[in-house]
């Protein structure tokens, strides 16, 4: 078993949304599904996945540009995407999916196995991302979150206060 990631797969497309997700899910992946990019860039922010699979041609926002926006996010900017195209080897379709920040393409027909295998690559190099994060913002004599982390949670707290127009206070206590 490979632990429980969360895959989003954002297609408009409902055969090929239940396909994948079937395939995910008796991978042990646990997935969540979106039908157009507005909707996926929601469930991003909604459920936080480790994985976004998602197809380049769809109506309110593309592939592409999810894409973008979702590196464009802090909070978001290192998530693995995976985009899936129909378009046949095109060598402009993938540099631009690389210029935007996805980290595989898939054509259709989609390859479940290759598509698998990819999904497993990127969510071991997440898992161990993650790891280092980790070791990089705790002390290590006690555990606690050190200045860094205290660093970064200011910074997606204050990305937060300014996005939903909330007022916003800080306590900072050192010892």
């Amino acid at each position: 078993m490979i632990g429980k990631f969360n895959v989003l797969v954002v297609d408009d497309d409902p055969d090929k949304r239940m396909l994948l997700t079937v395939a995910l899910q008796m991978a042990g992946y646990e997935v969540r599904t979106a039908n157009d990019g507005e909707e996926g860039l929601a469930a991003v922010e909604a459920y936080r996945p480790d994985l976004i699979i998602t197809d380049v041609m769809m109506p309110k926002l593309d592939g592409y540009e999810l894409a973008r926006r979702i590196r464009a996010n802090p909070l978001t900017r290192f998530l693995p995407i995976i985009i899936q195209t129909a378009a046949r080897n095109d060598a402009q379709d993938q540099r631009r999916g690389s210029e935007v920040g996805a980290l595989g393409y898939i054509t259709d027909p989609t390859d479940l196995d290759l598509l698998l295998a990819r999904a497993r690559t990127l969510l071991d190099f997440k898992r161990y991302l993650d790891t280092c994060e980790e070791e990089a913002f705790t002390d290590h004599l006690t555990g606690l979150a050190n200045r860094r982390r205290f660093e970064r949670q200011l910074e997606r707290e204050v990305s937060r206060t300014l996005r939903y127009s909330r007022p916003f206070c800080l306590l900072l206590l050192d010892i």
